[in-house]
This record gives C-alpha cells, structure tokens and sequence, in this order.
C-alpha cells in the first residue's frame, strides 16, 4: 500500500480491493458476504469501499472529553459504562478517530479496573462507504 495523502498529522493509505486475494475475502467477510467480494474480483472491478485507509494512531493522540461525544453515541455508551461501574470499574478514557477524511465516525470508551489487570473497551464505528451509504457496525462490550 502507497501514502496517498495527509490529513494533519494523519497519513492515509491507498486501498484497492482488487488485490485482496479469494482466501482473505473468504476470511474477512461475515456469513455468505465473500461471494460478493469473489464477484466483483472475477469482474476485475474494485468494490465500492472507502479510497483510504488511515494509519494507527497513539492513544494519547485520540483522547477526548466525554462532552466532545455526540449525544446519540453516548446514549449507546451509557448502559455498558454503568454495567461496567456495577463490575468496578472506576476510570475510563473517552477516544475518538479525529481528521478522518472518510466521514466515518469512530468512538470508544475504554475502561480501567482499579486493580490494574483488568481493562474493557466499548466501540462505536459508523463506516461511509464510497458510494454513499452509511452503515453503523453494532456496539458491544467486553470485559477482560
């Protein structure tokens, strides 16, 4: 994968579709999805997927405070934090992917036990897809 351009301090990299081989489709698609991706790689025509992908950031980079979060996100959020308090958790960091040039939203709540060996992460990802849908991917959290 090429640098393709910078957002910032943010690199992003090209992304072709065409080159993801039958295995990987067969691997990263969920249920029967790899057949979609099998098509269109016979076809030799790139899915319909975001032009970029942008690189990993630190984690201090991406820290934000809880009322930069949008009111419906930290709605989501909010049963699985109390679910967390219930279990003893008592800090947790609030992170965002910022300069995000794909429209996608991307937040996560990461929780720390008092004991220090024990850590949970809470997820929000909304992906803009090329072609102009928006697909939110479901919100889950683990503790462990």
């Amino acid at each position: 994968m090429r640098v393709r351009r910078h957002c910032e301090k943010m690199t992003y990299y090209k992304t072709d579709s065409r080159k993801i081989s039958f295995g990987e489709y067969w691997d990263l698609a969920s249920g029967s999805g790899w057949i979609i991706g099998w098509i269109y790689k016979i076809l030799g025509r790139p899915m319909p997927l975001a032009s970029g992908i942008p690189e990993q950031q630190p984690f201090r980079e991406m820290i934000v405070d809880h009322t930069s979060v949008p009111a419906g996100i930290m709605k989501k959020f909010s049963p699985a934090i109390v679910e967390l308090q219930k279990c003893g958790f008592n800090q947790f960091w609030f992170t965002a992917l910022k300069n995000s040039l794909l429209g996608n939203a991307a937040y996560a709540v990461q929780g720390i036990h008092p004991s220090g060996q024990v850590t949970s992460k809470i997820i929000y990802v909304r992906i803009k897809l090329s072609n102009g849908w928006s697909s939110p991917l479901s919100l889950s959290w683990k503790a462990g």
